[in-house]
């Protein structure tokens, strides 16, 4: 692992909370996908390396990430045809999806199913939160509160798999570096030759 994948890393750490925090909930609580009321709003913090941003003047790829996220998020396809009449939001938009699905990729079976859960948990929550400060009838409140706290606390169960599954990455990184570190300081000398010789020679070959 070279040093820019080092400062992606600790980059990852300090967003480690992406999925579940890539947007406000309706009662504060995580959302780890774009909803309907907030496509036009960029997730908060430095997500990693450079998402691919798309634009009307590459249509073909804008049709085969939206092919992608039909396959994988059919509700978030389906919303973000809705905004394909509105190009200052549908690419925007667009954009940050495939930057979600991009952090999805490489996830166990289990961890998918984790965060597909948390996204449909999320717009449940809404719809109950929608009804609970549409009721003022005390018992109406109490039934939907229970279920506004069954999910929550299920939806904390899942986000927090995601952030173990994230810190697992960064410490299996920063073994890597430490190990990379280590073969370097043995083989200090024949790296300096082999950067000097490159440098003279204008080759280039060696990581440096």
């Amino acid at each position: 692992m070279n040093g820019r994948t080092f400062i992606a890393a600790l980059a990852l750490v300090a967003v480690i909370g992406v999925w579940s925090s890539a947007q406000p909930g309706p009662s504060g609580g995580p959302v780890v996908a774009p909803q309907d009321d907030g496509l036009t709003e960029p997730p908060p913090g430095p997500p990693g390396p450079p998402t691919e941003a798309f634009g009307p003047d590459r249509p073909a790829r804008v049709e085969q990430m939206m092919e992608r996220i039909r396959q994988t998020w059919p509700d978030q396809h389906r919303r973000l045809e809705a905004l394909r009449h509105n190009p200052r939001l549908f690419y925007p938009a667009l954009t940050r999806t495939a930057h979600l699905l991009r952090e999805t990729e490489g996830l166990s079976p289990e961890l998918r199913e984790a965060f597909a859960r948390a996204r449909a948990d999320n717009v449940r929550l809404a719809e109950l939160v929608r009804r609970y400060r549409a009721t003022s009838e005390s018992q109406r409140r109490q039934e939907l509160r229970k279920q506004i706290e069954a999910l929550v606390a299920r939806q904390f169960d899942d986000t927090q798999a995601l952030r173990q599954h994230r810190l697992d990455q960064f410490a299996r990184q920063l073994d890597q570096l430490r190990e990379q570190i280590e073969q370097r300081r043995q083989n200090r000398q024949q790296v300096i030759d082999a950067r000097v010789e490159d440098l003279l020679t204008g080759q280039g070959r060696q990581p440096w």
